[in-house]
């Protein structure tokens, strides 16, 4: 059996920087939001806004005995801005929750594709650091997938 956790995260990725409609929102010097990707954390040099993902906590669902059904992740999605309010990243943040809220995959996958994924809460915090301060917004999804 094959691990499926990087399959999930490439296929969040992709989501994120093939969507039609990130490709349009928080556009810097000619390049959009979903051009900058972050897994985990991003670099001191990141231009914002710019969207952080980070999984957590993977389960399997297994059957009887050792077989494993699927794999379910939660993962943290979310746009980081030096903005003072949330509505400047607001639509950034509702695009990500309509790719990711309610996805239902394909019956019958193929093993390692994302059978669902569900907002399991919001995600908003700030923080201030040397005087700026940065905003987090989006939300925890959990993603099923079909074992590998």
């Amino acid at each position: 059996m094959a691990n499926e956790i990087p399959g999930i995260e490439q296929w969040v990725e992709n989501r994120i920087k093939t969507d039609p409609i990130l490709l349009t929102l928080g556009i810097v010097d000619g390049n959009p939001v979903a051009s900058r990707v972050y897994d985990t954390h991003a670099p001191a040099s990141a231009i914002f806004p710019y969207i952080v993902i980070t999984s957590t906590v993977p389960r399997d669902t297994r059957g009887v005995g050792t077989t494993r059904i699927m794999v379910d992740i939660l993962y943290s999605i979310k746009v980081v801005a030096s903005v003072s309010a949330y509505t400047s990243i607001s639509a950034i943040a509702n695009r990500i929750d309509a790719l990711f809220h309610g996805f239902n995959g394909e019956s019958g996958a193929v093993a390692g594709s994302p059978l669902a994924s569900v907002r399991e809460s919001a995600l908003t915090f700030n923080q201030v650091e040397d005087g700026r301060e940065y905003r987090h917004l989006g939300g925890i999804f959990r993603i099923y997938t079909q074992a590998a």
